[in-house]
């Protein structure tokens, strides 16, 4: 819902019943014969009753057989946890959730500044990258930026543009599917992160549903690249 080019309010319907049993072996026949032609594997699982436990076991034979980038963008990331996922992104609440630290119903509005979110979410990394059994960790935090966090390095920390008219819907999508390509392409985590950061704020600064090309990506980045002289 959308007023004077201002996104209000995003609607979302469906199930979260599993789907039945010939619908989750077409799915599993799907993917076993598309998993072998992949670079990489990105998990969106909304909960809507998509992925269900056969699926993700499947998945934990795929990987371990023929392992590749798997990132994944759960709402209940410990699902995954034996899958042998490269990276998972989950936001600032589903970290919490991860870590059992807070709950959505008695965080106060100090809980969500800038500084307090970055420091309650750094002091954890390890402990997210244990719990979610995962090389990587992108935490996101939407106007803040984003938080990586991996095995033996230090965390590194994107940062997201300031853009007064704000269409947030689809910018995790996008961060998700650029950083999964990035690290595909051999790209360090960090500058994986770098590039996904700067596709969802191409992506954010749109109206409406839209996408970041390369094209659009090259360009955002020639004039990031011009401003930093």
């Amino acid at each position: 819902m959308v007023a004077d080019s201002q996104l209000l309010l995003r609607l979302d319907q469906g199930s979260q019943d599993p789907i039945n049993a010939t619908s989750e072996q077409a799915l599993l026949d799907r993917l076993a014969a598309l998993w072998q032609g992949c670079d990489a594997v990105i998990v969106s699982d909304y909960c809507y009753g998509i992925l269900t436990p056969r699926i993700i076991q499947a998945l934990t034979q795929w990987q371990g057989l023929a392992p590749r980038p798997l990132v994944v963008d759960a709402r209940q990331l410990s699902a995954y946890r034996e899958v042998g996922v490269t990276a998972v992104q989950p936001n600032y609440q589903e970290a919490l959730q991860l870590l059992g630290e807070l709950s959505s119903e008695n965080l106060s509005s100090e809980d969500f500044s800038s500084e307090k979110r970055v420091e309650q979410i750094t002091a954890h990394g390890p402990r997210l990258l244990e719990l979610a059994g995962a090389r990587l960790a992108a935490i996101s935090l939407d106007c803040d930026g984003a938080l990586i966090f991996e095995h033996g390095h230090p965390v590194h920390r994107t940062y997201a543009p300031a853009i007064p008219e704000a269409h947030p819907a689809g910018a995790g999508d996008t961060f998700v599917s650029a950083f999964t390509l990035a690290l595909a392409a051999g790209a360090a985590p960090s500058l994986a992160a770098d590039l996904a950061s700067a596709a969802a704020a191409v992506v954010v600064a749109q109206a409406g549903t839209t996408a970041c090309s390369g094209a659009d990506l090259q360009s955002s980045l020639e004039l990031l690249n011009r401003s930093l002289r």
